[in-house]
């Protein structure tokens, strides 16, 4: 099943089955644990053992994240961590207090994240929420760069397996 435009759940339903066909739709896709690309329009066969429920991401998709927390509102959330795969592909996130109805109010923050083939562009569409994010997190997916660069200033970032990560300020206009 679907969950939104980019990302697909293929859970094993059948008892005692350890292999999963999936049906990927139009366009390229991540397997969500192993970063195996996928062409889609096709069926393929996945391994799925009993604690593995099969998920594929679609390129170009922006996957927002939280730290891990125990309970809801156990700390604020100083970074919005972004997992990013390769392609094109906008992604909007409102941020508010999540209990109430302040945000007709006004007291929202709106983002948009414009993705290119090599490009990030973070815009805030509107400040209105006095808890704003310090930094966003981002991962790029499989992504090898010689350097990165935030407003045309060189940033630092790390190589990891799966891609690149680095973090950049939350006050972009």
């Amino acid at each position: 099943f679907m969950v939104g435009e980019h990302m697909m759940v293929a859970p094993v339903v059948h008892q005692g089955a350890r292999f999963r066909a999936v049906y990927l739709p139009e366009g390229d896709w991540y397997d969500y644990e192993t970063l195996e690309k996928h062409r889609g329009s096709n069926i393929i066969i996945k391994d799925a053992p009993l604690d593995t429920c099969p998920m594929y991401i679609k390129a170009g998709s922006i996957i927002p994240n939280y730290p891990r927390l125990r309970f809801v509102g156990e700390m604020d959330i100083k970074s919005l961590i972004l997992d990013v795969y390769p392609g094109s592909g906008t992604f909007e996130h409102i941020q508010d207090d999540g209990e109430s109805f302040n945000y007709q109010a006004g007291e929202y923050n709106h983002y948009i994240f414009n993705q290119g083939e090599t490009t990030l562009k973070i815009e805030t569409k509107h400040v209105g929420y006095n808890k704003s994010y310090e930094t966003f997190t981002v991962l790029y997916h499989d992504m090898n760069v010689e350097s990165v660069t935030a407003d045309n200033t060189p940033i630092a970032f790390e190589v990891r397996d799966t891609g690149i990560q680095f973090e950049v300020n939350a006050n972009v206009s």
